[in-house]
C-alpha cells in the first residue's frame, strides 16, 4: 500500500517554520534555476505528426529514417517478480490535495508497473533543501528520487554527489535503452531548440575531472518567456501627446518628457510616472533594458564575447555612457524614484488601478504575473521594442537561453537506481509531460482538431476542456514538472475572435515581444556557460558573489546620483574597487574554464 512518509520529529523540531503534518504551503519561485545565454536562432514549432501505440496518443515527433516508434516494448519498466517500489521525495505544493489518490500517480503506475511512495518535504524550496541537509547529517535514508529540489543548486548537487549522497548517473546516460523516452523527447524537440542545446544541457553538468553526472537535467523552452525585459507603453497616452512608440534614446526622452508635462491621464494632476519598473528583477528591470541601447548587457550572464575572448560591460566607456543617460532621466523626473524600492504588489497596482486612472506611461511588467484579467491593462498597453544602438556596441534584445535545471537526483541509498533512472526517463515522454501539466486526457484536455490557433501563433496542438489544473487545488497532477518541456505543451486552442479579450491581447503582445527581440538580435558570439573544476568553483565562492553584488550596488548609485558618474575620480574609484574585489581573476578564471569546456 502506498503511503506518505513523514520526516522525523527531529527535523520538525529543528525547523519550527516548517509545518510537519499540517497544511502545506505552496513553494515559492527560486533563484537556483540556472539559465544560460543562447544564440538567438528563430524557433520553429514543427514536426511530423505520428501515432504511437501507447493509448493511441498522437504527438508531433520527428523520426529519424529507419527508426521505429515503439514505446510498448519498453513497458512496463519492471518484470513480474522484480522489486517495483520507488520512493519519490518532492517539495509539496498546496495545489496538490493528495499524492496517493492522484490521477497522474495512478497513470504513471499503470504505465510503468512501478509502485510509488512519496516523502513530502514542506515549506519553501529553501526549507526543503535545509531539511534534506539535516537528513544527510543525521544519516537518515534518503528517498530513491529527489524530484526538482530547486533549493539545491547545481554546485551543491555536485558536492552532495562527491560526498556520497547522490548516485553518479554517467553510466546510465550512456545506455540508450535507459534513455529510451528521453531520446524520443529530444528527437521530437530538436526543431524547438538550437542544434547544440541538448549537448549543452548534458555538458554543463559533467565534472571536468571525473566525468561524473549527479543530476538528471531538465530543459524547457518557452519562447514567450525568453525576452528578458517586458516593456510596454500606454497607447492612450501616446495618442494624447501625438507621438509614436519610441525606438531609440532620443525618441524615448521626448515621449517621457511629454508624459511628464502634458497630463496624459487627464486628471488635472501632475501624478504621472513617465517610466517605471523594478530594479534588477527578471522581466521588470527597466535599468537593464536601457543599458542595452549602449552595450550588450544581460544581467544573468555577466560575460560578453568578441573573437572568443570574454569581457564584461561593467568597466567599459559604453556602460558609463548608459549610466550617464539613466542618471539624466532620473534627475529630470523621467524615471520614477520608486524603481529602486518598488515591490511586485505596488508594480501590479499600477497595471490594475482601482480608480481606473493609470499612473504609468512606460512600464516593465511581467505579462503573466502583474496584469489582472479583470482589468484592461493587457489591452491598453503595447510592447516597446529594444532601443536602437547608441554607441556601436548596443541595440540588442537580450533573451534568456533555454531553462536548464540540475535539481533532480537519485540518492545513493536507492536499492534500485536503474529503475529510478528508467522512471525519470519515462517522465520525459510526451504523454507524461502533457498529463503532468494539463491533467487527465479527454477530461481536462484533448487534442485539437486543427481549427484553433495556438497561443504562440502556430497550429494548436491540443485544447483545454476545463480550467487550467495548475491554477486551483486538485489531485490531477503533482504540480511539479519534469522531463524535457517545450512551448509545444503551452500551446492550447484559444479563441482570438474578440480583440478586446484578455487572452487575445496577451497572445498578440507575446508575439509582438518575440518579434521585437528577434529583430533586434544578439551579438555574433554569446557567452552560454563554462564548466568549472571543483577547485575553481571553490575559489569562485570566495569572491564572485561579493563582486557581482558590488557591481549591482554601484549601478544603482550611479543611476540615482549617489555617486557622480561624470566625475572621473569617482569612476576610477569604482574601477579600482572592481580590481580589488578580484575582477581580473574572475575574467581569467572564466576564460580558462570556457576555453577548456569548448576546446578553444
Amino acid at each position: 500500500m502506498k503511503r506518505i512518509l513523514a520526516l522525523l520529529l527531529a527535523v520538525c523540531m529543528l525547523l519550527p517554520l516548517v509545518a510537519c503534518g499540517e497544511t502545506t504551503t505552496t513553494t515559492e519561485p527560486t533563484d537556483q534555476t540556472e539559465t544560460v545565454e543562447g544564440g538567438g536562432d528563430e524557433i520553429e514549432l514543427t514536426g511530423d505528426v505520428v501515432v504511437d501505440t501507447m493509448n493511441g496518443i498522437r504527438r508531433a515527433t520527428a523520426i529519424e529514417p529507419g527508426e521505429e516508434y515503439d514505446f510498448e516494448s519498453h513497458l512496463p519498466l519492471v518484470k513480474e517478480g522484480e522489486d517495483n517500489h520507488l520512493t519519490i521525495g518532492l517539495v509539496t505544493s498546496a495545489m496538490t490535495t493528495d499524492y496517493n489518490d492522484n490521477e497522474f500517480t495512478k497513470w504513471v503506475e499503470e504505465q510503468t508497473g512501478v509502485e510509488l511512495e512519496f516523502m513530502q518535504f514542506t515549506g519553501t524550496s529553501s526549507d526543503a533543501a535545509t531539511q534534506l541537509s539535516l537528513m544527510m547529517a543525521a544519516g537518515e535514508t534518503l528517498p530513491d528520487i529527489l524530484l526538482r529540489f530547486t533549493g539545491v543548486s547545481k554546485g551543491q548537487g555536485a558536492d552532495f554527489g562527491e560526498d556520497g549522497y547522490f548516485a553518479d548517473l554517467s553510466e546510465y546516460f550512456q545506455d540508450p535503452e535507459l534513455n529510451y523516452y528521453r531520446k524520443w523527447a529530444i528527437e521530437g524537440r530538436r526543431s524547438c531548440f538550437t542544434d547544440d542545446a541538448f549537448d549543452n544541457l548534458q555538458l554543463r553538468q559533467i565534472d571536468p575531472e571525473t566525468g561524473a553526472m549527479y543530476a538528471y537535467p531538465r530543459m524547457e523552452n518557452s519562447p514567450e518567456d525568453r525576452p528578458r525585459f517586458h516593456v510596454s507603453i500606454n497607447k492612450a497616452w501616446l495618442e494624447k501627446v501625438g507621438m509614436d512608440v519610441p525606438t531609440d534614446t532620443a525618441s524615448l526622452r521626448a515621449v517621457l518628457e511629454a508624459f511628464r508635462d502634458q497630463d496624459p491621464n487627464g486628471n488635472g494632476q501632475k501624478d504621472e510616472l513617465p517610466m517605471v519598473g523594478r530594479n534588477g528583477t527578471t522581466f521588470t528591470d527597466i535599468i537593464g533594458y536601457l543599458i542595452n541601447a549602449f552595450v550588450y548587457y544581460h544581467p544573468s550572464y555577466h560575460f560578453n564575447i568578441t573573437d572568443g575572448k570574454l569581457w564584461t560591460p561593467y568597466n567599459t566607456d559604453e556602460y558609463r555612457q548608459a549610466l550617464t543617460f539613466i542618471n539624466d532621466l532620473y534627475n529630470d523626473g523621467l524615471i520614477a524614484e520608486q524603481v529602486w524600492t518598488m515591490d511586485n504588489t505596488e508594480l501590479k497596482s499600477l497595471q490594475n488601478p482601482t480608480d481606473g486612472v493609470y499612473k504609468a506611461g512606460i512600464i516593465t511588467a511581467n505579462r503573466y504575473s502583474t496584469i489582472d484579467a479583470a482589468g484592461h491593462a493587457m489591452q491598453d498597453y503595447e510592447e516597446v521594442p529594444p532601443l536602437a544602438d547608441e554607441t556601436g556596441k548596443g541595440g540588442y534584445g537580450p533573451v534568456d537561453y533555454y531553462s536548464m535545471e540540475y535539481n533532480t537526483f537519485i540518492s545513493a541509498d536507492s536499492k534500485n537506481p536503474e529503475l529510478a533512472f528508467k522512471l525519470l526517463d519515462f517522465l520525459c515522454c510526451d504523454e507524461a509531460q502533457v498529463r503532468s501539466r494539463w491533467g487527465v486526457y479527454q477530461q481536462d484536455w484533448d487534442f485539437s482538431d486543427g481549427s484553433g490557433v495556438g497561443n504562440l501563433g502556430g497550429e494548436s496542438f491540443y485544447k483545454m476542456l476545463t480550467d487550467d489544473p495548475q491554477t486551483y487545488a486538485n489531485n490531477l497532477t503533482w504540480h511539479n514538472y519534469s522531463g524535457i518541456q517545450t512551448s509545444l505543451y503551452r500551446q492550447k486552442e484559444i479563441d482570438i475572435s474578440d480583440p478586446e479579450a484578455f487572452a487575445t491581447a496577451r497572445y498578440y503582445r507575446d508575439l509582438a515581444c518575440i518579434e521585437n527581440y528577434e529583430k533586434a538580435g544578439l551579438p555574433d558570439e554569446c557567452y552560454y556557460f563554462a564548466v568549472f573544476t571543483k577547485d575553481e568553483s571553490d575559489e569562485r565562492e570566495e569572491f564572485v558573489s561579493d563582486l557581482t553584488q558590488y557591481i549591482k550596488k554601484a549601478r544603482d548609485e550611479f543611476s540615482t546620483g549617489i555617486r557622480d558618474v561624470r566625475d572621473d575620480a569617482q569612476w576610477q574609484k569604482y574601477l579600482d574597487d572592481l580590481n580589488g574585489l578580484g575582477y581580473d581573476r574572475w575574467v581569467e578564471m572564466t576564460q580558462t574554464a570556457y576555453d577548456r569546456t569548448f576546446g578553444k
